[in-house]
C-alpha cells in the first residue's frame, strides 16, 4: 500500500454481509490504529436501511473490492486523453528543409537547448509529464523548434547556410 491511511481520507468499504454483500460504499477514516482503521460508512438509504449494515466500522483492515469487510483506496480518476494534433504537411516539410540545411553547430546547439529544457523538467515534458526522448528521436517539428531556439542564441558568424 503506497498511500498511508489518515483521518478524514475517503476510501471504499466492501459490505460484509446481507443482500448487498460485496457491494462497495464510500467511507471516511475516523481513526487509524496501526494497520487497522475506523470508518464511517456512507450507506445507500434506499437499499441499506433495511439491511444489517452498520455505518460505523471500528476495526477494518485493508483489502480489495473482492474482499467483504475490508477497505481499499478509490481508483485514480482517468485523465482525459490529450487532443491529437496532425500538423499540416507544408509545416512538416518546412521543418525538414530547415533541419537539412542546418549546420552541425546549429544542430549541436539545438540539442544542447533541448537538453537544458530536459534538465529543468527532470527529463519530462512540462505539458504531458511524459519522459522526454533523446533529441534525435523527437518528431521533426520538435527538433526544428529547438533549432529555431538555437539560432536565436548563436552569433551570426556561427550560423550555417540554413539561416
Amino acid at each position: 500500500m503506497s498511500q498511508q491511511p489518515t483521518i478524514r481520507r475517503i476510501v471504499n468499504y466492501v459490505i460484509p454481509e446481507g443482500p448487498t454483500k460485496g457491494q462497495v460504499r464510500p467511507a471516511i477514516i475516523t481513526n487509524v490504529d496501526g494497520g487497522r482503521v475506523a470508518l464511517h460508512v456512507f450507506t445507500d438509504r434506499s437499499v441499506d436501511d433495511v439491511l444489517p449494515v452498520t455505518p460505523s466500522v471500528p476495526n477494518a483492515t485493508f483489502g480489495g473490492p473482492d474482499q467483504p469487510g475490508t477497505w481499499f483506496w478509490p481508483p485514480e480518476p482517468a485523465k482525459p486523453a490529450a487532443p491529437t494534433y496532425t500538423p499540416p504537411d507544408e509545416l512538416v516539410e518546412r521543418a525538414r528543409v530547415a533541419l537539412a540545411a542546418a549546420s552541425e553547430t546549429e544542430l549541436r546547439e539545438a540539442e544542447r537547448a533541448y537538453q537544458a529544457y530536459g534538465s529543468a523538467t527532470d527529463g519530462r515534458s512540462a505539458v504531458t509529464g511524459a519522459e522526454l526522448p533523446p533529441f534525435g528521436a523527437c518528431p521533426v517539428l520538435v527538433r526544428s523548434g529547438w533549432l529555431a531556439v538555437a539560432r536565436l542564441n548563436l552569433p551570426p558568424r556561427e550560423l550555417g547556410t540554413g539561416s
